[in-house]
């Protein structure tokens, strides 16, 4: 025949039912019909050894809460836990202070020398970037001036391209002139010419100056007028 496990109560019970039901069973602790709530010394509790409250798991019927005993018990160990963690920092914080005092006196050293190095490079940098400003401004002036000087220089070119190209035309102009006038004084020649050698034809000259005589003073000759012809 199979034994048939034991109902527990599973549910949260109210604060009046769960009050009565401590109740109950801290007389039956006081009786002794119930095992007593372990609460373990210090010794144990630093072998590993945990608090266990009977009345907050009670298989038939848990209150899900602490007993009263079991609270008073958790909160002196944890008093206990605070001040000797308290206790322990201290330590610590006395042994980290005896061996590193050195340490922390050597870096701090360290880091002041870097502080002041790297600080003197800065007022350096700062320095060397004001001086390049400077250098800078005045390029931007001296380049405006160039920028000013090469407008104006463009403008004299432009002015000079436009005498070129009208002294260019005027050139031409003469050029062409003198062309013609050139033309019409070889034309004025050739009919002189000819004027003097129809003369000669008439006359009986000859048609060719001596050559002791220059072409010059032959042209300069006094004009004759031809004979007359007899009626």
């Amino acid at each position: 025949m199979k034994i048939q496990p034991k109902k527990c109560l599973i549910r949260r019970l109210p604060r009046s039912e769960a009050k009565s039901v401590e109740d109950n069973l801290l007389r039956k602790q006081r009786r002794g019909t119930m095992a007593l709530c372990y609460r373990p010394t210090a010794t144990k509790r630093s072998q590993g050894e945990e608090h266990k409250c009977e009345l907050r798991f009670f298989l038939l019927a848990p209150t899900f809460r602490y007993c009263p005993g079991c609270i008073v018990y958790r909160r002196n160990v944890a008093a206990i836990r605070s001040i000797q963690a308290k206790k322990a920092k201290e330590i610590l914080m006395e042994e980290f202070r005896a061996t590193n005092v050195d340490v922390l006196t050597r870096d701090k050293s360290h880091l002041v020398s870097m502080n002041g190095r790297l600080a003197k490079e800065l007022q350096d940098a700062e320095a060397l970037i004001a001086g390049l400003q400077r250098e800078k401004n005045e390029w931007q002036v001296a380049i405006n001036g160039w920028e000013v000087a090469l407008q104006n220089e463009s403008a004299k070119t432009q002015a000079l391209t436009v005498q070129i190209s009208e002294c260019q035309h005027q050139i031409s102009a003469l050029t062409f002139k003198l062309g013609r006038e050139a033309s019409d004084h070889q034309a004025s020649k050739l009919q002189i010419a000819t004027s003097h050698l129809t003369y000669h034809d008439q006359v009986g000259y000859p048609q060719h100056p001596p050559a002791y005589q220059s072409e010059v003073l032959y042209y300069q000759q006094p004009y004759q007028q031809l004979p007359q012809k007899e009626t």
